[in-house]
Formats: structure tokens, C-alpha cells, sequence
């Protein structure tokens, strides 16, 4: 497709469909631009226009369809400062463009212009040079397998701080039960024990055998796995002098 200057002002770009003229741009109707094209080539007749642009493409018109897109063209040519005038109706001849119109489909590119356009093709590779010969290497982005990764570490640590926790409360329970009754650690493995108040069933119960505490003698209630003992212990507290008598919760309920 062909390019025309139309009156050294106007680019009219045929493949484009478009009017340039500084930085104002207009762009065309297909009808509109197939008129144009025909008029700068030369004579068109009103015949010849009919049928380049509607009978082509099987299309029937009248000839105000005709008349209405010369007013178009002529109206578009003015919008860049061309009068619509230049696009002259000649009795039985047609329509004549009678304004000057250079075909720059071959037409080489100055060397003003050739010069001009490798200045600014250099400064803009001159410009992204330097800024992507320094510019660092991004980082790469954070996948979801690193944020699973971070999120079971945190949940580990979190586990294992827990689990430190609850070993060193086992720990000190079990090391407090072994400073009080250390022959009870050794052979039963305590897993809880109480003292028993002076108003407690443990104390009926022993009672109920005849056996009394005596003066300075602690009772103590001792549980595990389900069995229970009473325990009666004499001595210095949490000493390896104190000693202890115990008894089975079982043995004394069924005596």
C-alpha cells in the first residue's frame, strides 16, 4: 500500500487508512480511504468510485452514497488544514485532485532524517547500556515450597520447645516424689501422691484395721496405675531417715 504528502503538509498512509500532519493523526474510513487513494492517483469516475468501493464487495448504491462520501474525504482533507476544494468534480470526466500529491511508497528516506533516526536509535541503546550492565540480578521470588519449608520449621520448633517443656515437668515431679519417698520410687515407680488431711477416708480406713498414726507420723495417699496405697512415715522429712509403712487400699476395703 502506498503513502502520499499531499500538499507537503498532509502523510496519507493508504494501509493505514490514516491522515498525519505533526502529532495530529485521523484516521479513515475503509470507503474513505479507498476514495482518497483513487482521486490522488489520478481521474476517478463516478462509475469507476462505485464500483472500486461498494459494487467489489457486491454492494448496490445510489448516488447519494456516492456524493456523501466526497463530502467526507473533503471534510477529513480540511480537519488537517487542506481545503476540500482541491478534490474538484469535472463535468462528465469525474473527480481530480488539483493539489500536489507525491507518492513515497519508493521514495528513499533523506539523510537528515536517516541521520537523525540513528542518533536517537544510539542515545536510546546508550541509555539502557549502562542500566543493564549495572543493574544486579533480581532475587529470586519466594515459591511456595520455601514457605512450606519455613512454615514446618516453625512448626517443629514449637513441637520440640513443648515437648522440652512437659520432659522437664515430668522431670522435677518425678525428681520431688524421689527426694520425699525414695523407697517408694525404687520399688512401685509413684506416679502421684497426697497427704492425707486428718478428716480423709484413707485415715477411716486405717482405723478400721486399728491402725493409728502416731505422734510426728505423716499419712500420705499414693496412686499408680489404678492402685492406691496408704502410706504412714516417720521421721526427718525428705531425709534418708524417714521411714514408711504402707498399706493397700484393696486389702483394707475387702478386710
Amino acid at each position: 500500500m502506498k503513502k502520499y504528502l499531499i500538499e507537503d503538509l498532509v502523510t496519507f498512509d493508504a494501509h493505514l487508512m490514516t491522515l498525519t500532519h505533526l502529532d495530529q493523526t485521523t484516521e479513515l474510513t475503509t470507503n474513505e480511504s479507498e476514495l482518497l487513494q483513487m482521486v490522488l492517483d489520478g481521474m476517478a469516475t463516478k462509475a469507476a468510485v462505485i464500483q472500486q468501493v461498494w459494487g467489489s464487495k457486491g454492494l448496490v448504491v445510489t448516488d447519494s452514497s456516492y456524493h456523501q462520501l466526497v463530502r467526507s474525504v473533503r471534510s477529513r482533507l480540511e480537519e488537517h488544514g487542506i481545503s476540500g476544494a482541491l478534490i474538484k468534480t469535472l463535468p462528465r470526466q469525474g473527480l481530480k485532485f488539483l493539489g500536489s500529491a507525491q507518492a513515497l511508497t519508493d521514495a528513499p528516506v533523506p539523510a537528515a532524517e536517516r541521520g537523525l533516526a540513528d542518533l536517537d536509535e544510539a542515545a536510546d541503546e546508550a541509555s539502557r547500556g549502562p542500566l543493564a550492565q549495572h543493574e544486579p540480578p533480581s532475587a529470586p521470588p519466594a515459591g511456595r515450597a520455601r514457605n512450606w519449608r519455613r512454615t514446618l520449621r516453625f512448626v517443629e520448633r514449637a513441637l520440640l520447645a513443648g515437648l522440652v517443656v512437659w520432659v522437664g515437668l515430668v522431670t522435677w515431679k518425678m525428681i520431688s516424689i524421689n527426694d520425699r519417698f525414695p523407697w517408694l520410687t525404687g520399688h512401685f515407680g509413684i506416679h502421684t501422691h497426697a497427704h492425707v488431711s486428718p478428716r480423709s477416708a484413707g485415715l477411716k480406713l486405717l482405723a478400721s484395721i486399728g491402725v493409728r498414726p502416731g505422734p510426728g507420723e505423716r499419712v500420705y495417699e499414693i496412686s499408680r496405675n489404678g492402685d492406691r496405697w496408704l502410706a504412714i512415715c516417720a521421721g526427718a522429712r525428705h531425709s534418708s531417715d524417714e521411714r514408711c509403712t504402707t498399706y493397700s487400699t484393696r486389702d483394707l476395703t475387702t478386710s
